[in-house]
């Protein structure tokens, strides 16, 4: 699934000076330079699925994706930034289902992860949203971590914080991987950001409301996500 993405939209307005005195009047013409900058782009890198998991009955099936901060971070290799402590590996329950509508653990679970793509140091604002779904008899919602980077080599500076419905995050995208990188070279295992790219992760809870799913039978989720310089 491809999440929505709102581009960069560029204006640039005209200004107009004038000067007036009882003598006389003066016009001239004045030039301008504008640079432009990468659009950002929105790529999956890992399609976000709950597996043949989901139960046809009433109740909730999560698939967790926390910061990584709790339990349920995805850690820094996979998000792609470098980390020396235990934050570089995901927690423990990590793409691990749990609920009364799905299989416990499950198998063939992976959390979604899209990259963007932009300016390298340029700040995107991030606002996950939760939408309707296609079939009324279950709801949808998201949750998820995206990618901070400290734009400096200090240990420990970057970080997978949580990306919540409805808020807006800023945050920057990543300079070149070792701008980015542990200046002690972060731990056996860490991730290596990539130059002008950050990632963000997205797992939630899938609710089946009481006229149940059909049995072997797919169902999209769908959410929005929306990226702007």
């Amino acid at each position: 699934m491809q999440p929505n993405k709102t581009k960069l939209a560029l204006q640039i307005g005209a200004v107009v000076l004038g000067a007036l005195c009882a003598s006389n009047s003066y016009a001239d013409t004045f030039t301008a330079t504008v640079t432009t900058i990468d659009d950002v782009q929105i790529t999956e890198r890992v399609p976000l699925t709950f597996g043949n998991n989901v139960f046809t009955t009433a109740g909730t099936c999560t698939l967790p994706v926390t910061a990584d901060t709790g339990a349920a971070g995805p850690g820094g290799v996979l998000m792609r930034y470098d980390r020396s402590d235990t934050q570089a590996t995901p927690g423990t329950s990590f793409q691990v289902l749990s609920g009364t509508s799905c299989v416990t653990g499950g198998t063939g679970v992976t959390a979604g992860v899209w990259d963007i793509t932009g300016i390298a140091g340029g700040t995107v604002s991030i606002l996950l949203t939760t939408v309707a779904q296609s079939d009324p008899n279950f709801t949808y919602a998201p949750t998820g971590c995206y990618v901070s980077y400290s734009g400096d080599t200090a240990d420990n500076g970057d970080s997978c914080d949580a990306l919540t419905p409805g808020n807006v995050v800023s945050t920057p995208i990543a300079l070149a991987a070792l701008s980015e990188d542990d200046s002690t070279g972060g731990g056996a295992g860490s991730g290596v950001a990539v130059g002008g790219s950050l990632s963000f992760a997205v797992g939630g809870t899938i609710t089946v409301g009481a006229g149940g799913l059909v049995a072997e039978t797919p169902y999209d989720l769908a959410f929005q996500v929306d990226v702007t310089y």
